[in-house]
């Protein structure tokens, strides 16, 4: 993904089966999930290095996400 651009993604737990969706495609499907104990979170881990030494990015460096337009629904 290119920094900034906008990712719609989808996390659907029906009947013991998780999918993940990203921009409408299912990228992920777990099976025999026990949802009753399960929960989710949203947001990012950087994944660069910040050591000038290696040629990563300078100390300061950072990561922003912006959640917008969240909804979250339960069913019975």
């Amino acid at each position: 993904y290119t920094v900034g651009d906008d990712i719609h993604w989808k996390i659907e737990c029906v009947n013991g089966e998780v999918k993940i969706y990203i921009d409408g495609v299912v990228e992920q499907t777990v099976n025999g999930v026990d949802s009753a104990s399960c929960y989710f979170k949203a947001g990012n881990y950087q994944q660069f290095s910040t050591k000038s030494g290696d040629g990563g990015y300078p100390g300061e460096a950072r990561s922003v996400v912006e959640l917008r337009n969240l909804v979250v629904t339960h069913g019975s």
